[in-house]
């Protein structure tokens, strides 16, 4: 099946060839958050989606200057997006503070037993 009867089938389906790329980002960014884990600062989840995207084929570009316009008109500033995918979808980074993540002293929501739960 060639790339064009590929996206007419995807098309059909009611999908569409960014369906297959969103598919994969989401999808490389779940890799990177089940192997890290949770509680790294920002520039360690900055790298893995690179080195994933990469690894799964996913044509990306970092940290790219988009011009941002206000009522047709440029601003003076830029958007600096965390990686283009596919030269068309943005995709942004968020890591929670560390204060936030987890820790051996202070128990997650998950493991907090119930108000009134026997102990």
């Amino acid at each position: 099946m060639t790339q064009m009867e590929e996206d007419k089938s995807e098309e059909d389906r009611g999908g569409g060839p960014r369906d297959g790329q969103t598919y994969a980002i989401i999808g490389a960014a779940m890799q990177v958050h089940n192997t890290l884990g949770q509680g790294f600062l920002e520039p360690v989840y900055q790298e893995a989606p690179e080195r994933e995207f990469a690894f799964q084929g996913v044509e990306f570009e970092r940290e790219v200057p988009l011009q941002v316009f206000y009522r047709g008109q440029p601003l003076n500033a830029f958007y600096r997006v965390d990686f283009l995918c596919f030269r068309s979808i943005l995709a942004e980074l968020k890591a929670a503070s560390p204060s936030s993540a987890p820790s051996a002293d202070k128990p997650s929501p998950s493991t907090t037993p119930a108000q009134g739960a026997p102990q």
